[in-house]
């Protein structure tokens, strides 16, 4: 049973964290994570971050930028 973008029993996930069929969740990354989608460095990936184009964040946690995971990949992989 889906309650926002919580789910409760066992969920399959795939390599990028989203859920394998039915409703799609928003995985919340931060730069580490970026960093590692983009295969890049942290520093880098924080400059490629502040960058004109690039998505942005949803919000905050402490001092952390949290972004939507479909929408870094999305943006990595513009053509597909």
């Amino acid at each position: 049973m889906a309650n926002g973008n919580r789910t409760t029993g066992p969920v399959r996930l795939d390599a990028l964290g989203g859920m394998i069929g039915g409703m799609a969740s928003r995985r919340t990354v931060r730069i580490i994570e970026i960093a590692e989608i983009l295969g890049v460095s942290h520093q880098r990936a924080s400059k490629i971050a502040d960058a004109p184009g690039f998505p942005a964040p949803f919000g905050r946690e402490g001092q952390s930028r949290l972004w939507d995971q479909r929408k870094i990949v999305a943006w990595a992989k513009p053509d597909s």
